[in-house]
């Protein structure tokens, strides 16, 4: 019988794994958050179309890595309207900056646990099998 899976750090924030998804040892980016700043842009362009029209509602984190070596300093969180599947993380290392994106029904809740207690954390796990996790959490919180 081999020896258990040495657990990861923050490993007490993560959800059961449902569907058996993340079996071998990911590789993990972990932040805790120092500062963070909301953009909300709007974008006009001009095309063979015509002229096109985009908003967009951002969210950037900057930190310091927790794990050693780590190549992390800042988050850059999308927040996207309507319904269909979102883009998946993606870590850009030589810029050191991770890509997340939520609907933009979880804006509330996220500003929501950022203006709460600390401290805050932004992790991210990236399994062999293509299965991504990425989450931004507190604590542990204590309660009077």
């Amino acid at each position: 019988m081999g020896a258990a899976p040495q657990s990861l750090p923050h490993e007490e924030f993560m959800p059961p794994d449902r569907y058996a998804a993340r079996q071998d040892r990911p590789e993990q980016l972990l932040l805790q958050i120092d500062s963070y700043r909301m953009t909300v842009a709007s974008e006009s362009r001009q095309g063979s179309s015509g002229r096109s029209q985009e908003s967009s509602l951002w969210l950037f984190v900057e930190g310091r890595s927790l794990l050693r070596g780590g190549a992390l300093r800042s988050v850059r969180i999308g927040f996207i309207d309507g319904a269909g599947s979102l883009p998946p993380a993606r870590h850009d290392q030589q810029a050191q900056t991770l890509t997340l994106y939520y609907p933009l029904s979880y804006l509330q809740a996220l500003t929501g646990l950022l203006e709460g207690p600390g401290p805050h954390f932004v992790q991210a796990r990236f399994y062999g099998n293509g299965t991504v996790w990425a989450d931004i959490h507190a604590g542990p919180v204590s309660v009077p």
